[in-house]
């Protein structure tokens, strides 16, 4: 019986990326990235940012994007030098990223803080149980982010957290880290943009990708990019998410089944194999 093909929804080129890995491990795959990603407006600023930010005590990258737009922005006459700040990942896919780029840079043995392998989510709370030992007064925390266009925005976190930063995302972990005394500041280093499917090509593939029932999603606000699908179009489909606040996000879209599994392509496999046995 041939395997069902599973809506990989990621953004370039990661999307991509799984299709293959999935096509190798014998799973049918479609890319239909709901977000597309673009360097930050204000290339300049990022440049002064890589100037000043070696004096900060820890980088902060809330995804894998962030990482890569923001190492790509990194002006030609910088180097690494001693000491290095800490970099922070909320998972390992972020994690892995961080440690491919510093290596390029000549650093193998950068020090990069996660959640523990055994972590029951990959998120900020997960990431606070490692590096909260290292905040206290005086702590100087660049938060390397995204913004975007979609109406998923976190301002009451940022009420909360007293401050004004630029981006967009959850500030729990930012607030934790004020109420520890530590300064911190966010740079925006790329921004995410919901398809909106009015190129016919766009919308053909969303078409096709509509009469497949397996979909994969790792990110609440990319589900924005399907408001104008009918909700009952996704009864008989199922949402494979890697945290509760998707799994919430997709239920509100109408999926008829949620599916939890950890973040990265073997967790997706072992997802799918439990759906189709």
């Amino acid at each position: 019986m041939p395997r069902p093909t599973v809506v990989v929804t990621r953004p370039e080129p990661e999307s991509a990326a799984w299709v293959q890995e999935l096509g190798a491990a014998g799973w049918p795959a479609l890319a239909l990235p709901l977000l597309r990603l673009a360097p930050a407006r204000g290339e300049q600023s990022l440049h002064a940012v890589w100037h000043q930010a070696q004096h900060c005590h820890a980088w902060m990258f809330v995804s894998a994007a962030a990482v890569r737009f923001f190492f790509a922005a990194r002006p030609a006459d910088w180097r690494p030098t001693a000491p290095l700040p800490r970099s922070w990942a909320p998972g390992p896919g972020t994690a892995q990223v961080l440690r491919r780029m510093w290596a390029q840079l000549g650093v193998p043995d950068a020090p990069v803080d996660e959640p523990a392998a055994d972590a029951l989510q990959f998120d900020s709370e997960a990431l606070w149980a490692r590096v909260s030992a290292q905040v206290q007064p005086g702590f100087r925390l660049l938060l390397v982010r995204g913004d975007s266009d979609t109406p998923q925005r976190d301002e009451a976190g940022r009420a909360a957290a007293g401050s004004a930063l630029p981006g967009v995302g959850r500030d729990w972990l930012t607030q934790r880290s004020l109420a520890r005394g530590a300064d911190v500041q966010a740079v925006v280093a790329y921004e995410r943009r919901l398809r909106t499917w009015s190129d016919p090509a766009d919308a053909q593939a969303l078409q096709h990708a509509l009469a497949l029932s397996l979909w994969q999603v790792s990110n609440r606000e990319a589900l924005h990019a399907l408001a104008a699908v009918p909700a009952q179009q996704w009864g008989n489909k199922t949402a494979i998410v890697t945290h509760p606040r998707i799994a919430q996000a997709a239920q509100d879209v109408g999926f008829g089944r949620v599916l939890h599994c950890e973040p990265g392509v073997p967790a997706l496999i072992a997802a799918l194999k439990s759906l189709t046995t």
